[in-house]
């Protein structure tokens, strides 16, 4: 890594960056792909957007790159500054120089400095656990199909209208639905189009009968893959998703959200089946804000019992994680701890997808972590 300077990359470099990232994801992919258009909103001759990027250069051109994308996400009563790390590319040239680890050690050192809660990123679980990364968190897929919704009589009860950046009206109504849910993403109105149109996805309005806009969602091209769900009456949710498998001569459309969604039992009752898993690699920086915000959102959905748990981490250091009432307290300490973890295994403990392993802790305390732990730990896909 001696012969590459690590660097912010500025405004002009954006050309370079592009065909660098759709040169190396093309060839990976044996595809041609095209970052510009992906996501134009990031891929533009902005300085805010371009210095998203840490690059290694040698005489001035670039042979690794990785960006982290600032998201804000208002979950549990709290708002969370997460990065979410993406575009993590080394030249094929130059690999196993340690390239990568000076990008991802110096990334990781700034993000902690700019006050990122918490970082996010796709990809191999064993490479990233060496910057601090674990695969956890929990995410449903549901299935829904045709022969579970059945059919209804009638005449169809709602539009899908294609929004467009050139419909402001359509883009302020979305834009004040996605901002009234529970949780949601902070974008300002004049980013939302380009943040629901991002990776090839194609933003819909649903429009009733009488005219009213009643909600929206993004498909792939394929259509049969819902995201970014979002509407006024949940209740409504299944005929929408009826017709929209109904006009589009769809068998089965695919819809993942967190456990604390407010679609969550629609879609639960309404699919032939659906699957858990990890969404990605999370590195978790502000330790109490994440535990408090993500206990206050389970306690809405699922009460949980007042307690304390002190938890001993090589990796966050000692906590005392505390309920009462609907107070959720998260502080250090100093003592001997009820739960000591090691390593990686904190986040699984904490944040895996299945209730937490409990050898060598006492048995009064068990049924307690079985009821708190796991913590539902997700950010969403906004770019």
């Amino acid at each position: 890594m001696t012969d590459f300077e690590l660097t912010r990359l500025k405004k002009e470099d954006c050309g370079e960056l592009i065909e660098f990232l759709n040169n190396v994801f093309g060839a990976h992919n044996g595809a041609e792909i095209h970052f510009e258009k992906l996501l134009p909103h990031i891929f533009c001759e902005k300085e805010e957007t371009m210095s998203y990027h840490i690059a290694a250069k040698k005489d001035g051109k670039i042979y690794g790159c990785a960006g982290t994308y600032p998201l804000s996400y208002y979950v549990g009563g709290t708002e969370l500054n997460a990065g979410i790390i993406e575009n993590v590319a080394v030249d094929s040239s130059c690999r196993n120089r340690g390239i990568m680890q000076s990008i991802m050690n110096k990334m990781n050192d700034d993000n902690k400095a700019k006050d990122y809660d918490i970082c996010f990123l796709h990809g191999d679980r064993k490479r990233y656990s060496h910057f601090g990364f674990d695969r956890c968190g929990v995410e449903y897929n549901f299935h829904i199909t045709t022969s579970m919704l059945g059919k209804k009589d009638g005449e169809n009860q709602y539009e899908f209208k294609k929004i467009t950046k050139e419909d402001t009206d359509l883009v302020c109504k979305a834009h004040k639905l996605y901002a009234s849910e529970s949780t949601y993403i902070v974008k300002r109105r004049e980013e939302l189009y380009y943040s629901l149109s991002a990776n090839n996805l194609t933003p819909y309005a649903v429009i009733s009968q009488n005219g009213e806009f009643v909600g929206c969602f993004c498909t792939d091209e394929s259509k049969s893959v819902f995201s970014k769900l979002a509407v006024k009456n949940k209740d409504a949710l299944a005929d929408i998703l009826r017709e929209h498998l109904k006009n589009n001569s769809l068998r089965v459309i695919y819809i993942s959200i967190p456990e604390y969604s407010e679609y969550f039992d629609v879609l639960f009752n309404n699919c032939d089946r659906y699957q858990i898993y990890q969404p990605g690699c999370f590195k978790v920086n502000n330790f109490k804000k994440v535990i408090e915000c993500y206990m206050r959102q389970k306690n809405e959905y699922e009460y949980l019992p007042d307690g304390a748990v002190t938890i001993n981490s090589d990796v966050f250091g000692k906590w005392k994680i505390e309920k009462k009432s609907d107070e959720i307290t998260v502080q250090k300490f100093e003592g001997e701890a009820q739960i000591t973890l090691y390593g990686m295994e904190v986040y699984s403990f904490l944040f895996g997808t299945a209730s937490p392993k409990c050898e060598g802790i006492e048995k009064a305390q068990i049924p307690l972590i079985k009821t708190w732990f796991p913590l539902p730990l997700y950010l969403p896909s906004f770019s």
